[in-house]
């Protein structure tokens, strides 16, 4: 691993003098999850010195996609739902998020490729003076970025001038600036601020959530908070001794559990294969 993160972090020290980034045009992409919470019980019989535990399921998981820039600034987050058809939402949710879905609930090529496409292109050309100042999107080598392949990914560079540069498997706690900064604190008050409701309806419940996870990100994602992340990864301002002391060097990251999807839903327009809602709509963005 370690020899991988020096190779990554040399590449990347490259990639920074040869193409002199600004910090508004790094980029980093990472996925979080909120809803799949459980609320435990306790209970003991005094005969019995071992407590017994029952858990009620809160919530479906649901995914979220998070930008953050090196600057400090974000971009409009994308959920993705473990169902095939669009739920029934909220308009202030569609107003706040970029809607996906597919039956395990994670993100996958489709999507992926769908989001970076259309909504991430579209905002580094609405936000560059010049559209032949360089961007780099960096993000984890998650099995979804298989579908940037290289000749998607010379298509975003000769057309857009944006290149994506994949992190080294089992390196995101220490390169990921999502997951130095934003993702954790935003658990952290989601947490406390999500309180389950007994046998509240579904669509009741995923509109809560979904506004109450809005909500948390507008403060969670403030400039001190995503700083910290990209100064603390090393990747801006480049600092590459800083990760190769780190002692977690020698830790790997656990594998995502495999989620059970639910009952077929029919509700709204299908947005699977690589569908994305932008603000409610299905329309691409041009």
């Amino acid at each position: 691993l370690k020899t991988d993160i020096e190779e990554f972090m040399d590449n990347h020290q490259q990639l920074l003098l040869r193409y002199r980034f600004l910090p508004e045009n790094i980029w980093n992409f990472d996925e979080t999850m909120i809803g799949k919470q459980n609320l435990t019980k306790g209970s003991q019989d005094k005969d019995d010195p071992v407590p017994c535990q029952a858990d009620e399921k809160m919530a479906e998981h649901i995914t979220l996609g998070l930008w953050t820039s090196a600057a400090g600034q974000w971009l409009t987050p994308l959920a993705i739902f473990p169902l095939k058809t669009v739920p029934p939402l909220a308009q202030s949710v569609l107003d706040h998020f970029h809607i996906a879905g597919q039956p395990a609930g994670w993100i996958d090529k489709d999507i992926l490729l769908e989001i970076v496409e259309n909504f991430f292109v579209h905002e580094m050309n609405t936000r560059r003076a010049d559209r032949n100042e360089p961007v780099l999107l960096i993000m984890d080598g998650h099995t979804s970025r298989i579908s940037l392949t290289p000749e998607k990914a010379a298509m975003l560079w000769n057309g857009h001038k944006i290149i994506i540069s994949l992190m080294p498997a089992h390196s995101s706690a220490l390169l990921q600036p999502l997951d130095l900064s934003v993702n954790g604190e935003f658990k952290k008050v989601f947490s406390r601020r999500f309180q389950h409701i007994k046998n509240e309806p579904a669509p009741d419940r995923r509109n809560r959530l979904m506004q109450i996870a809005q909500r948390v990100l507008t403060r969670v994602n403030n400039v001190d908070c995503i700083c910290y992340g990209w100064e603390h990864s090393g990747l801006w301002p480049f600092r590459k001794d800083l990760v190769l002391k780190s002692t977690m060097l020698t830790q790997t990251t656990a594998n995502q559990p495999e989620v059970e999807t639910g009952k077929k839903r029919k509700r709204g327009p299908k947005m699977n294969k690589g569908k994305v809602l932008y603000n409610g709509l299905t329309e691409h963005i041009v």
